[in-house]
Formats: C-alpha cells, structure tokens, sequence
C-alpha cells in the first residue's frame, strides 16, 4: 500500500524509480539550482546515462520518464548535496534501451513508496485532452503567487487574453506534451489570473500558446514546436456557431450535473434559418450494452443554448460487467481486456473475470482495486445482461452482483448446486442518456451475439 508523502522529505533524498534494466535517480542539486538524473544498469555504481536541467519539469522531457506532480513537489524542497553533477552527454542524447519504466516496478519519493503504475494511478492529471497520437495533461496547481509579466487572464465570455505587464497574483499550473506517448515538454509555468479553480478545457489551448510562445526551449522542442505548434492551435480551437457534423459538444441534462458529452448529428434551424437547436448523439449510447449501441440513428435534441463546443474527453460511464472495458494498474503482464463475470469475495469485495487482448491469453479473475474501468457497460436490465452471458456461454456464478441500468440482481446458490438469481430491484433512474425512454413502438433490441476476442 502507498504510504504518504511529507511536505519535506529528508535531506538527500532521491526520487528511484525501477526499470527492467536498471534504475533512475533523480535529484535536485540546491546549491548550483540543478536537478539531475542518472540511469544506472542493474549492479552497476557508475551510471549509463546522464542528464542535467535546471528544473524538474524540463528533466522529465531530457529522460522521457513521467513523474507525478506530488514527485516534482518533492524534489523542489530535497537537496542531495555534495558536489555539481555532471552534465549529460549531450542535449538530446537517448537514454538507454530498458530505460523507460513499466507499471509493475518500484517508484520511491519522499516517504511514498509503491509500484510506478499505482503511484501514477493515485496522482492523476486533473485533466487530459488526446487527439490522434498528441496527448497534453493538466497536472495540477504548483503554486499562487505574484508574477511580473504576461500571464493570462479570464475575460468575462470566458475567453482569455494577455493581461498587461506588471505584478499581479497568479495561480501557477503544470502542464505535459506527449507526442506518440513521448514526452515533448512539461512546464510549471502556466500563469491564470483566476480566483477560482479553472476548468482544464480552457487551460489546454493555454497551455498550446505557451508550448508556441515559451522560452528557453531545446533545439529539439523547438523544431518540434515548429513542426507541429499550428496543427495543436488547430486541434484545440473550438468551433464556433453553428457547430459542424461530428463537434464534441457537452450538453446540459436536466437530471445530470455536469450533462452528457456527445457529437453533434446536425444543426436544427427555424423557417428564418435562426438557429434554435442541436440533435447529437450522447457518447454513452455507444457503450457495450447500451440498448443503442447497434442503432446508430438514435439520437436526442437540445436547445442551442443547452449545447457548447468542448475539448473534453468522450466519457465513457457504466458498471464492470460483462463487455466493459478495462486497463490494469500495475499488472506486469497484462494492460487492457474486457470484463468476462464479476464476483465478490470472502471480504464482499469486487473481483472481476478478464479476457486480456494480448492473444491466446487465458482469462484472469483480478481484484477491482488492480484495475480501472475505461469504459463501463450499459445493460439496460438484468435479463438483457444475463441472455448476452448465455449466448456467449458465460454462465453465471455464485454471489456474482449483475448490475444493469434499470434493475440490479445477486446471484446465490440453489437446489441442485443450480446458480440462481434472486429477486430484481429496479433502480428508478431517471436518465435520458444513460436509461432512455422506450419507444412507442418496435421490435425489441437483441443483445450483442458476439463476444469479445479470445472466447
């Protein structure tokens, strides 16, 4: 189990985090306001690489090894003293083959100690955007402070502009750039004039006019930067209205808080071509499941003002039953599969039956705590969900929970050694997204017949 940081770790301490090969020591140099990293092979004192900079942030771009925001706060206030470290090879050298760091080996900080791919897991970004191979995370607020200088500042349409230069208080973010999963540049130096918390998609195009604007900056950030700067500012502008076909937009629904996501189908205009509405598709009806999964024109209709463009990710919600998808937290053999069966155990925790995507692999049962749910399925009841376990011969099992969007259900064991299902509950949910009305009319929606890869 992780245990918890303190806000000063000890003098000398280093962040170690362990590869296949060897292991990484990152630390911070006060005196010369370095910090530096060391790749040393495994039984190896003299390290096989080597890069120094002049803050944790532009460390983690030279070594292409993500570290969490609670790491970089760490080696803010840690000295490791004795005397300056040399300095890396050369600017972009490659670190070594194995260097890059699994979810399963052993990352250590402060006091916090645990596998690298759980630590990440409890130190989130607060917000991801992804297109494509570009992936860009708000990781957090590093500090609030008095800056001189342009920073940015919320107009009151919610746009943001260069504010004038001068001293002002400025909540500081961190943000990360990867490009097909590589790491291009992580910065703390994000500057928002804002009292209150700042919603993650207004800060990514921010932060892709700092990625264009920002200096100092490596030869190779800066050919990066210019080679792919004006395709980013493209990705992560926002349509105005009216919205094309295929715009993620977040719609407001009376019974969820923060709506729904989706896609727009197409613009609704009155006979004096005002614009008055949207039909969109929420992103949930395409969840396994989900009684419009297979009827892809299925969709809803907002009022225009109910709609906005945004840069969030599609979400994906629902229960770990059979077709939800899932990724590991720091299983060192497999990163993704689709829930097979769902069962509790001694303790009434949740364990879940996995046929991983790597092929020919058996399925695995994993504890809930070891994995997260990516995108969750949608059966609209418990019969539903149990025809699809039948038809893709999954039979159920003893105290095995079947939850559904408008009832839920215990197995227990019967005569006979016969595994049954006890009485339904319905559930009550009022939800045009993720429980919509039945139409008047029409054949009813069979279950997906075929089950997932490797059955």
């Amino acid at each position: 189990m992780t245990t918890s940081a303190t806000d000063r770790p000890e003098p000398g301490g280093l962040v170690t985090i362990t590869t296949g090969t060897g292991q990484w020591r990152i630390g911070h140099h006060r005196a010369s306001g370095s910090y530096h990293a060391a790749f040393h092979h495994t039984a190896a004192d003299r390290p096989a690489w080597r890069a120094r900079a002049d803050s944790s942030w532009d460390l983690e771009s030279e070594i292409g090894v993500a570290l969490p925001l609670a790491a970089h706060t760490a080696l803010a206030v840690t000295d490791t003293g004795g005397p300056p470290p040399s300095p890396a090879a050369s600017a972009r050298s490659t670190p070594p083959a194995g260097s890059r760091p699994a979810r399963h080996p052993r990352m250590r900080f402060a006091r916090t100690e645990d596998t690298y791919g759980r630590i990440m897991h409890e130190h989130p970004p607060i917000y991801t955007w992804t297109d494509g191979p570009y992936r860009l995370e708000i990781l957090g607020v590093t500090e609030i402070r008095s800056v001189r200088g342009p920073a940015r500042r919320f107009a009151p349409d919610g746009s943001f502009m260069r504010h004038p230069i001068g001293r002002m208080d400025a909540t500081l973010y961190a943000y990360r750039v990867s490009h097909h999963d590589q790491i291009i540049l992580a910065r703390a130096n994000l500057a928002v004039r804002s009292p209150m918390p700042v919603p993650g998609s207004l800060l990514t195009p921010m932060a892709v006019v700092g990625i264009r604007a920002d200096t100092p900056r490596t030869p190779y950030q800066r050919r990066w930067a210019a080679e792919h700067g004006e395709t980013l500012t493209r990705l992560t502008r926002l349509p105005h209205d009216p919205f094309p076909p295929g715009t993620r937009v977040r719609v407001d629904v009376a019974t969820r808080q923060r709506g729904a996501t989706g896609t727009v189908v197409r613009a609704v205009h009155d006979p004096n071509g005002r614009l008055t509405a949207y039909t969109w598709r929420p992103h949930a009806w395409d969840q396994p499941g989900h009684r419009f999964a297979d009827q892809p024109d299925e969709h809803l209709t907002s009022p225009v003002e109910d709609v906005q463009a945004t840069l969030d990710s599609p979400e994906r919600p629902g229960f770990p039953a059979y077709l939800a998808r899932v990724a590991t937290i720091d299983h060192k053999e497999i990163s993704s599969g689709t829930v097979l069966r769902t069962r509790l155990d001694d303790d009434q925790r949740l364990e879940m039956e996995i046929q991983p995507d790597q092929p020919d692999r058996e399925p695995v049962w994993l504890p809930e705590r070891d994995v997260t749910v990516t995108a969750g399925a949608l059966w609209s009841t418990v019969a539903d969900l149990t025809a699809a376990r039948a038809h893709a011969g999954l039979p159920l099992l003893p105290n095995e929970p079947l939850l559904a969007v408008r009832d839920f259900a215990v197995t227990s064991s019967g005569p006979g050694h016969r595994v049954v299902v006890t009485a339904t509950v319905p559930t009550e949910l009022q939800d045009p997204v993720l429980n919509p009305a039945d139409p008047p009319a029409g054949p009813t929606v069979a279950p997906p017949s075929a089950p997932p890869p490797g059955l």
